[in-house]
């Protein structure tokens, strides 16, 4: 009996769009409840709004966002005030 050969698995999922990439760290506003979270862009899904799909660093889940919310240049400033809210969690889950 010979090999099977391995069906290689196409991939519709858009990893660029514009000046983002997949596996970008960025700043953006969350749909579900329109706060600003820090996360990793994973695709992005083109439609009538370009959106894209974020593992949300301070939630520890998927999120999605719109595009046009992704903050384009956050200040230093933003971006440590974003990483002390993960510190601060992260610090209050060990406590439990």
């Amino acid at each position: 009996m010979g090999r099977k050969k391995k069906s290689k698995v196409k991939s519709n999922l858009i990893t660029e769009y514009l000046d983002y990439k997949a596996e970008d760290e960025v700043i953006y506003t969350r749909i579900s409840d329109g706060k600003q979270s820090l996360g990793i862009i994973k695709y992005f899904h083109l439609g009538t709004t370009a959106c894209a799909t974020v593992i949300d660093l301070q939630l520890g889940n998927y999120q999605t966002a719109i595009v046009e919310d992704i903050v384009k240049e956050p200040t230093k400033e933003l971006m440590n005030s974003m990483w002390s809210k993960i510190a601060g969690k992260s610090k209050r889950r060990k406590k439990s």
